[in-house]
């Protein structure tokens, strides 16, 4: 298959890890390792975007409501024209992570494969960002969706109900859609020889890992880790990324702000932390997809984690972890570690099979492998 020229379009600067958690940087990344050059195409800082979130800001502060402003004709006729300005001739192929409003409206004879991981119906009423929004809005917004759904030559989602979405809601033709898992985004990853080794028998020790303490589900994290020792069990509970209420403290909880991916020594600890953990227990309430499922996967961390939204794109049950319904109360998630842990042939056989996981399909080489195919199949058919 021969190199390709990439046009990378993004309206942040994809080159910063702290676009998107990191994942066109990831994604740049390994396309340049296995598909061709990257050209990059943004940053493109609108007016029209820079005045929403202004006025965002002021909502919440004056109203304590939020102002729904990234799905607009408005903001999209602006990506338009800037980004036509940018396009060059020896490109190949546009790549555009996560950017409906920015392709919708784009005018270009260049094939666009695009991939996010979510759709606005799948968000809608389902993320609290996105919750409350006008009729008007929430129409734009679909229809900005569905007109990029129908200009891309192909869309990638990292799970299946972000592509059930695309297919039943919008009606996209089945052929553009295709599901691959979005990579751990992760400089480094521990060699498999130390997993087993790096997983203490007496202590169970769990990692709460998340920004949102009430989104991620924290109470229900420091629910089962209290029932766990109510069971008898040595066991603690790590958090990691935000400070839980008063109430939530402890002598057996440890708390650490939130780490710096982007500071070496901020993501060894973050690294060790994975690597050291029984479980990574997230039991969100809202999510698209949990890239960090996938980084614990490469730790051979087993997840514990709720079946709601993409979250079984990257939470095999039973392979790398195990998924409960939103209803399951702590003592189940409880009750899931303790038969795990003490089966230590069992709980070392998951330990395998999460970095397993991790090796074959959740990490961005083996994104890259197909999205690269993807492209090049773009290529072919323009």
């Amino acid at each position: 298959m021969r190199r390709l020229k990439i046009g990378f379009l993004t309206s942040d600067d994809a080159r910063s890890r702290t676009m998107w958690s990191g994942s066109p940087f990831y994604m740049a990344q390994a396309l340049r390792r296995h598909c061709g050059e990257v050209v990059y195409l943004g940053p493109a800082y609108s007016p029209v975007e820079l005045t929403g979130k202004v006025l965002n800001k002021l909502s919440q502060k004056i109203l304590g409501r939020r102002r729904a402003y990234h799905h607009t004709f408005r903001l999209s006729r602006q990506y338009a024209r800037i980004f036509r300005k940018r396009l060059r001739s020896d490109l190949d192929v546009i790549f555009a992570p996560g950017g409906a409003t920015q392709v919708a409206l784009l005018q270009t004879d260049l094939p666009i494969v695009y991939t996010s991981d979510a759709t606005f119906e799948r968000m809608h009423d389902y993320y609290p960002a996105f919750s409350g929004l006008t009729e008007e809005y929430a129409a734009d917004a679909n229809e900005i969706e569905r007109l990029t759904l129908e200009r891309c030559s192909a869309v990638l989602y990292p799970s299946e109900w972000a592509a059930e979405s695309a297919r039943s809601f919008y009606g996209a033709d089945p052929s553009k859609i295709h599901v691959v898992p979005y990579g751990a985004n992760l400089d480094t990853v521990p060699p498999r020889e130390l997993l087993a080794h790096s997983k203490r028998e007496d202590v169970c020790r769990v990692l709460f890992l998340g920004v949102d303490w009430e989104r991620k589900g924290g109470p229900i994290a420091y629910e089962a880790v209290a029932a766990l020792r109510g069971m008898g069990m040595k066991a603690e509970l790590t958090v990691c990324g935000c400070v839980p209420p008063a109430k939530y403290r402890a002598e057996w909880v440890r708390v650490i702000r939130r780490l710096n991916k982007n500071d070496p020594a901020q993501q060894a600890e973050l690294s060790n932390l994975l690597l050291t953990a029984s479980f990574l227990l997230v039991p969100t309430r809202h999510e698209c997809y949990g890239l960090v499922f996938c980084e614990a996967s490469a730790h051979g961390t087993p997840s514990l984690a709720t079946d709601t939204g993409g979250v079984g794109g990257a939470v095999q049950h039973g392979r790398n972890g195990f998924l409960l319904p939103p209803s399951a109360p702590p003592g189940e998630y409880a009750r899931l570690m303790r038969e795990c842990f003490l089966d230590r042939e069992r709980y070392l056989r998951m330990v395998a099979s999460s970095r397993d996981a991790y090796d074959e399909s959740l990490n961005w080489d083996a994104w890259a492998a197909r999205a690269c195919r993807v492209l090049a199949d773009a290529c072919a058919s323009r």
